[in-house]
């Protein structure tokens, strides 16, 4: 069981913010399931890490700021934003939520609730 969860939460985002997948992935059972919004389900590590470089390849940065996080029995939630750095240089910054499933070390079942359509908005 984790004993931080604001430190795991946080080595979780700086994988992402490095957009290192293989780093992001090492923190995920093998039989995860990944929810991006209203996407459909990504199962398995592999699988989330092609999206997860899919994505990557979509942007040219990111960066999560953590604002709350909330460790209940299995279950770490938090709360933050995201700037998202578009490919046509635009700058974002989003409200965002997270719900992880964590088993022992690793996240079983991560869902990300944000609207982040105006990254992709023409």
């Amino acid at each position: 069981m984790l004993k931080n969860a604001r430190d795991f939460a946080e080595s979780v985002f700086s994988a992402i913010d490095a957009q290192n997948s293989a780093e992001f992935v090492a923190l995920l059972d093998p039989d995860a399931v990944f929810i991006f919004s209203n996407a459909p389900p990504v199962h398995g590590s592999s699988a989330i890490r092609e999206a997860a470089d899919r994505f990557f390849d979509a942007i040219t940065a990111l960066r999560h700021e953590l604002d709350k996080v909330w460790h209940i029995n299995d279950f770490i939630i938090c709360r933050l934003s995201v700037t998202y750095t578009a490919r046509d240089g635009r700058v974002l910054q989003l409200p965002a939520a997270t719900i992880w499933q964590v088993t022992g070390d690793k996240i079983t079942d991560y869902r990300v609730y944000i609207d982040n359509s105006p990254l992709f908005a023409g």
